[in-house]
């Protein structure tokens, strides 16, 4: 059984060596166990001996081609789930039909591009641990499944004193029959919501290589740029969502209170998606009811949280007509009294029983295959789970055709600054806002970064290229540093030339010397400098991990590029203000020792 941690094992069927020895260490250097084979038939031996979940093979080979090898693997009972690429220098369709004919589920020409090839198979990777999941589930199941008939049999033979319990435990065995097909359905529909955006990226990188359609145009390429861009974002949010519901079912999502101005959040959350209202001829407003509380003591990033996702949805299932925010507040007799974010949307609605599908993991309303609008079925699950977490509710109404309301109920805390808005704050606003609608932010400016010089410790080419272009865009000093044995030699080196680095920017998994290790050693070389982690990894526990490591911060990739400029910007002007006190320290003791002699 495939565990997560485990490395994906890749078989490479080709009769070239040279082709072999070129795939083989492609593979190897992006962390596949590799084993290979010169013709088919031997490689249909090792699959039936090991079973490798995925397969590369060369079309043309002796003994046995590569259509004939996928043929005789898709016939074999004894073979479990393989995924089958296909490597061919025929780039005809009639080929590539027989390919899929014969049960491939990949197909590329060659010579292929490196990049593309590993994308394919980071994708097949998904598929197949998404496979492997399933499979152990279902065979949890029917473990589960087969226990309980065993209880069943044995409960036959007892009094009547025990019929209760055999009664509860064959409702335990058809609630877990229920649950693993549920589960299947949410497999399925990540396989769906994770193949599709990949599918426009993949055809859209291709629309965008000169040496592949060179006749596009620069409209053309715009529309391939927002349509990857599109895309990915959607890929980001199925991602997030998963590792939402990961932290929240393991108990380790965590909430942080602090006084929030709910009036100056609604109103990022409101101009952050209004683009996307107007992109599909909706419109989105806000109502206050006043007065309102000054703050409130709560978690922002998990209120933010949830309204974006209240938000989102209502703008997605909204064809015409518009969605309001309207914010309220209940004084209570007893207590503070509570606060209200209603967000109405003039959408789709939904039926009674549709209502009460709502807020179940691994559910959603509208499972068809012909479902009009894609998504994880996570969000409202999520959500609730994160009102529960702030001492809230969230609760809906809906008519089919007519719209939905789904309201977010929180209780106000009393605070020493606590005081009632009887009108909008004219300093809530932190974002402004161009008559075209785009977000402006200081952060934009292109010499934010202006006089910084900033050390980038990354060893992925293209990471190295796309961070470099942000932050000389903004006006910094940039130096490159492959791994982490390279960023101290930078360091000592600037040390040694008087020039030293304002921030470092720490890539955390990286060749010779990760970010872990380098980060310490130069905490431990007494060097003070901000040192901003940049990790995929998103947990909670990560972030601890950097902290303790000697980190000063954490961003997570994909970079979102206003959070990292505010980032850099707010440890340099930390250790700014920490070097002038600094220096005002020694020059007041200077002082005291002057006027004392």
């Amino acid at each position: 059984m495939l565990r997560p941690t485990d490395p994906i094992q890749v078989l490479v069927v080709d009769d070239d060596p040279h082709m072999t020895v070129l795939l083989e260490t492609v593979l190897c250097d992006h962390g596949f166990d590799v084993i290979t084979a010169a013709d088919g038939q031997a490689a249909f031996q090792i699959i039936l001996e090991t079973g490798p979940p995925l397969v590369l093979t060369d079309w043309n080979m002796p003994r046995l081609n590569g259509l004939e090898l996928c043929r005789h693997v898709r016939a074999s009972e004894g073979v479990g789930f393989t995924y089958v690429m296909i490597l061919s220098a025929n780039k005809s369709v009639e080929e590539l039909a027989m390919a899929f004919d014969a049960g491939a589920d990949d197909y590329l020409t060659k010579p292929f591009d490196r990049r593309e090839l590993l994308c394919r198979l980071n994708a097949a990777e998904r598929i197949i641990r998404l496979e492997a999941f399933y499979r152990h589930q279902t065979v949890q199941i029917h473990k589960v499944n087969g226990e309980i008939a065993v209880t069943n049999s044995k409960l036959q033979r007892l009094s009547r004193r025990l019929q209760t319990s055999r009664d509860e435990a064959q409702r335990s065995g058809l609630e877990a029959q229920q649950a693993n097909r549920a589960k299947g359905e949410f497999l399925a529909n990540m396989s769906h919501e994770v193949r599709t955006p990949m599918t426009a990226i993949l055809g859209y990188l291709d629309l965008l290589d000169p040496t592949v359609s060179p006749e596009v145009d620069d409209t053309e390429r715009t529309e391939a740029f927002h349509a990857i861009r599109r895309n990915g974002e959607h890929l980001l949010q199925v991602i997030t969502d998963i590792l939402d519901l990961s932290k929240i079912e393991s108990g380790v999502m965590t909430s942080h209170p602090s006084p929030c101005s709910v009036v100056t959040l609604v109103e990022e959350i409101a101009t952050t998606l209004r683009l996307r209202a107007l992109a599909k001829n909706v419109s989105l407003v806000v109502e206050y009811n006043w007065p309102l509380p000054e703050r409130i003591h709560v978690d922002p990033t998990r209120l933010r949280q949830i309204l974006l996702n209240l938000v989102g949805n209502a703008i997605k299932f909204t064809e015409k007509g518009g969605v309001r925010i309207i914010v309220s507040f209940h004084p209570r007799e007893d207590s503070p009294g509570d606060i209200s974010l209603s967000v109405t949307d003039t959408g789709i609605g939904m039926t009674s029983e549709q209502v009460g599908m709502l807020f179940r993991p691994f559910v959603q309303v509208d499972p068809s295959y012909s479902r009009r609008f894609e998504g994880t079925g996570l969000g409202l699950y999520i959500a609730q789970r994160l009102a529960h977490m702030l001492n809230g509710t969230l609760s809906v109404e809906s008519q089919s055709n007519v719209g939905s309301t789904f309201t977010l109920t929180l209780p106000v805390y009393e605070s020493a600054n606590a005081r009632l808005l009887h009108r909008f704050p004219e300093s809530s606003a932190s974002l402004q806002v161009s008559m075209h609608g785009t977000m402006k932010s200081a952060s934009d400016s292109p010499s934010i970064l202006a006089d910084n010089l900033i050390l980038l410790v990354e060893d992925n080419l293209d990471n190295q290229k796309l961070l470099t272009r942000i932050l000389r865009n903004a006006g910094a000093d940039v130096t490159l540093a492959e791994n982490g044995k390279a960023a101290i030699d930078a360091v000592q080196e600037a040390v040694f030339r008087d020039r030293l680095f304002h921030v470092i920017l720490m890539d955390m998994q990286m060749p010779v010397m990760d970010g872990f290790e380098a980060t310490k050693l130069l905490r431990q070389e007494g060097r003070t400098l901000p040192i901003i982690a940049l990790t995929a990894f998103a947990l909670s526990s990560d972030r601890e991990r950097c902290l303790q490591a000697g980190c000063s911060d954490f961003v997570t990739k994909p970079v979102n590029r206003l959070q990292l400029m505010q980032t850099i910007r707010k440890h340099v002007n930390l250790a700014a203000s920490d070097s002038a006190d600094h220096s005002a320290f020694q020059k007041a003791i200077r002082s005291t020792l002057t006027i004392a002699t």
